[in-house]
């Protein structure tokens, strides 16, 4: 008998910790990046999670009056 990983669960186990980008919906089939603002459909924010993004311009904690970021 061969076993995966989701058969190996217990009832009573928790589910892991996931590491990945934050989406949240914003229609039926869309999907905001809340990294770099980008909009998705459902099957695009699954591929964008894998991509290396970046807050838009402006939007970032070391642009403007932060003088300490670089300590």
């Amino acid at each position: 008998m061969t076993t995966d990983k989701n058969t190996q669960r217990g009832a009573s186990s928790a589910p892991s910790d996931q590491i990945g980008k934050v989406f949240i919906v914003v229609g039926e089939d869309v999907r905001k990046c809340l990294i770099c603002d980008g909009v998705f459909t459902k099957q695009g924010s699954a591929a964008h999670a894998d991509a290396v993004c970046h807050p838009p311009n402006g939007n970032s904690e070391l642009d403007g009056e932060n003088h300490h970021a670089n300590r």
